[in-house]
């Protein structure tokens, strides 16, 4: 039983993953409202990933 949750919760972290973009600019709208047109500012070469891979797996946790 705990192999198949890991295998869904993996499989809904890929679509997760995916539609990390969206989740994003979902999250991200009312802060776009007050700041107007300013883009994020990712201090680390890797940080961008890293905040679309949590998201992701935030999301795949969710679903």
């Amino acid at each position: 039983m705990l192999i198949i949750s890991l295998i869904a919760w993996a499989l809904a972290t890929v679509i997760g993953f995916a539609i990390s973009q969206w989740t994003l600019g979902i999250l991200l709208g009312p802060v776009h409202k007050v700041i107007g047109g300013q883009k994020l500012i990712y201090p680390g070469p890797v940080d961008a990933f890293l905040l679309f891979f949590k998201i992701g797996i935030f999301t795949g946790f969710v679903l």
